[in-house]
């Protein structure tokens, strides 16, 4: 017997609560899953607004080692590591584990668990909506 085609839609969608603190991955309009994240901190606030994933990669070095020079900081090997708005990212972090508190230089840090997931989960392309 021949089997139908059967075509589906698949919307996904990254909502970042800057006041929970959380990030929720949707699917078709369903919370799919949810997590604690730390965001901007005071000076360095993750901007609100509604982007897109513009560019993955794997891992990364961020900031720059010569810290006497803009950003100040300089961490290596970044995991998971998706872009939304300029140089601010949804990526993972192994140096704290304080999440649901801003400490971030304004992107959204999450344990490299989830961030593996998400980044897997994400295609380029897939709306961020960041609010309050």
């Amino acid at each position: 017997d021949e089997v139908a085609f059967k075509e589906q839609t698949l919307l996904r969608q990254i909502d970042v609560n800057l006041s929970t603190q959380r990030v929720s991955a949707i699917e078709n309009g369903v919370v799919v899953d949810s997590w604690s994240v730390s965001s901007g901190t005071s000076g360095y606030s993750t901007h609100t607004g509604s982007y897109s994933v513009g560019w993955k990669t794997s891992s990364q070095n961020m900031g720059n080692r010569d810290l006497e020079k803009a950003p100040y900081y300089f961490q290596p090997d970044v995991k998971w590591v998706m872009y939304f708005n300029g140089d601010q990212a949804l990526h993972g972090v192994y140096w704290h584990s304080n999440w649901g508190t801003p400490m971030s230089h304004g992107c959204v840090g999450m344990p490299e668990w989830r961030a593996q997931w998400l980044y897997n989960w994400t295609p380029q392309g897939v709306g961020v909506n960041v609010h309050y």
